[in-house]
């Protein structure tokens, strides 16, 4: 009978410590899942965004690039046809570069803002191409001035639109990765007060499981003394 009675506290004994270490281990997993889902939230977005913001500079590096060939073409007037050639070249370059630019910029996750922006963008580079177009074809005929006249009056709106609306973009984007990190840190202090009061909610059924084990243990202990007595 004093082995069963032994073997009883022994197992009781063992029971509350395997509860205590799964309560611990149940904690420190359940923290790590929420910290893991924040930082991967936080890092997909800060990935999209940089990967945004570098997109959009080369953009409007290769616009530039453009705009900056032309205006020296026109300003060092080009009557050989190997240099017009070469500056017609040149421009079609450009173009498929930004239209890798768009094709990759579509393939990131969509953004309301960002599609808002990039379809008045779009139409802007349609209305300047035609422009350019234009002013080529004057200086293919050697009118040097009027390609000039056309496109500054023509073209140097919709380039200044176009450049404020791409710094729209590059702004929206670090605004973004601003928001993110925030909400990273609300995040993360979400996480620390809740994996506090889980913990201390623990430490409260761990200290009312064992009171109660100790009770199961002593109880009939105090019952076996008194017989004995």
């Amino acid at each position: 009978m004093k082995s069963i009675n032994n073997l009883r506290i022994r197992t009781r004994m063992t029971l509350g410590l395997i509860g205590m270490l799964a309560v611990i281990v149940f904690n420190a997993v359940l923290a790590q899942q929420q910290l893991a889902k924040s930082n991967a939230r936080l890092d997909t977005i800060i990935h999209v965004q940089s990967q945004r913001i570098q997109l959009l500079d080369a953009f409007f590096g290769n616009f530039q690039n453009t705009t900056s060939a032309l205006y020296q073409a026109l300003l060092n007037p080009v009557r050989d046809q190997a240099q017009q050639h070469l500056l017609t070249e040149q421009l079609a370059s450009n173009r498929k570069d930004t239209a890798e630019i768009f094709k990759t910029l579509q393939t990131l996750p969509p953004d309301a803002e960002v599609n808002a922006e990039m379809a008045k963008i779009k139409g802007l580079m349609e209305q300047n191409r035609a422009v350019q177009q234009q002013v080529i074809g004057l200086m293919h005929q050697g009118l040097y001035p009027q390609a000039s006249t056309i496109y500054t009056q023509l073209a140097t709106p919709i380039v200044a639109v176009m450049r404020e609306h791409i710094r729209t973009l590059i702004a929206h984007q670090k605004a973004a990765m601003q928001s993110a990190y925030v909400q990273s840190q609300v995040d993360y202090a979400r996480s620390i007060r809740d994996t506090v009061l889980i913990t201390l909610g623990f430490i409260v059924v761990a200290m009312v499981g064992g009171i109660l084990i100790t009770r199961s243990i002593t109880r009939p202990l105090s019952e076996a003394v008194s017989v004995a007595q």
